[in-house]
């Protein structure tokens, strides 16, 4: 059910990352009463109750903040464009939130911006960097077509970086396996006590298991959660041979909450002599733009980079 009070409220996710439910900005000053959409790109349906049906609502939208998370920028004309905010959900690979996926190939240099279908290329990149593809992906015929009108059109990349990725704790059932705290490291989680024992991504979409330095001696129920190693981890036929004496034993690797990095979400008013013509956002900046006669940000919510992420505004804007 729509509630106008959770408009432009913060949600959390496993890695860092932000959401922030979309709402409205009102100007109750304009000669009629005028509303502006902010960050509504989607809806939830409106449904049926007990005798009561319930208004259409946005769906809330990504905002990152976990360090990990791209942003694509440029002016297209086609509607549902790849540009904006892209979350990671593997180690190489972020995804728009209308289904858009850049493919990175951290070896060759090159990544692919790939339409949401899955397979047409509409961007390529092709430049010298390390952890994310950022800078300049060029259209490709098929990318112009959809989404620029036949024209080719250029994208700037950026990668939001700062990521903290917390210490994984891991605990044994029974037997001899490794136990205790495994700090991360590069793309795995490793044991302080014994180095050979790593908790990896052995499929780079959340398919982890833990190693020993000559096998896998467990691997995580199945679950789709890339970037958290958190879950419960059944032993392998060489696990149980090697540290419990044959018989089954479970493990348990529990993340700590990740911290989203320092920035606030805000909401940016566009004014002409004093009332609202356009809103935009919700948008996650390191700081908050400066107001001005035809600008006007309102602080939506504040993350201190150490874990506490502070609501400022709950609601819709009103504007008088």
């Amino acid at each position: 059910m729509f509630d106008p009070s959770r408009q432009f409220q913060i949600t959390l996710d496993t890695v860092g990352n932000m959401y922030c439910v979309p709402g409205y900005a009102i100007d109750f000053g304009a000669a009629t009463t005028a509303y502006f959409a902010c960050g509504i790109n989607a809806r939830e349906d409106s449904f049926s109750g007990d005798q009561v049906i319930v208004a259409s609502a946005g769906l809330r939208r990504f905002v990152g903040g976990s360090g990990k998370s791209m942003e694509f920028t440029g002016t297209l004309t086609g509607t549902l464009a790849p540009v904006g905010m892209f979350r990671q959900t593997s180690l190489y690979q972020w995804v728009s939130e209308y289904g858009h996926t850049v493919d990175f190939d951290d070896a060759a240099n090159t990544a692919d911006l790939i339409d949401t279908d899955g397979t047409t290329v509409i961007a390529t990149y092709s430049t010298s960097t390390t952890i994310a593809p950022v800078g300049s992906f060029s259209s490709t015929t098929a990318g112009a077509n959809t989404y620029n009108g036949g024209t080719s059109f250029t994208l700037t990349a950026d990668y939001e970086g700062n990521a903290v990725f917390e210490d994984a704790e891991v605990t044994v059932s029974d037997g001899t396996a490794q136990a205790g705290t495994y700090s991360f490291s590069t793309d795995r989680w490793v044991s302080d006590d014994d180095p050979n024992f790593e908790v990896v991504d052995v499929t780079g979409d959340g398919g982890f298991k833990i190693y020993d330095g000559t096998d896998y001696i467990a691997e995580r129920v199945p679950e789709a959660a890339p970037l958290d190693p958190s879950g419960y981890y059944n032993a392998t036929s060489y696990g149980e041979s090697t540290y419990n004496s044959g018989d089954p034993f479970s493990m348990e690797v529990a993340l700590g909450f990740p911290k989203p990095t320092t920035g606030y979400i805000y909401i940016e008013l566009t004014l002409s002599s004093g009332r609202i013509t356009a809103a935009s956002g919700p948008i996650f900046g390191t700081s908050l733009p400066a107001n001005s006669a035809t600008k006007a940000v309102v602080p939506v919510a504040y993350s201190d980079g150490a874990g506490l992420v502070e609501q400022i505004h709950q609601g819709p804007i009103l504007w008088k």
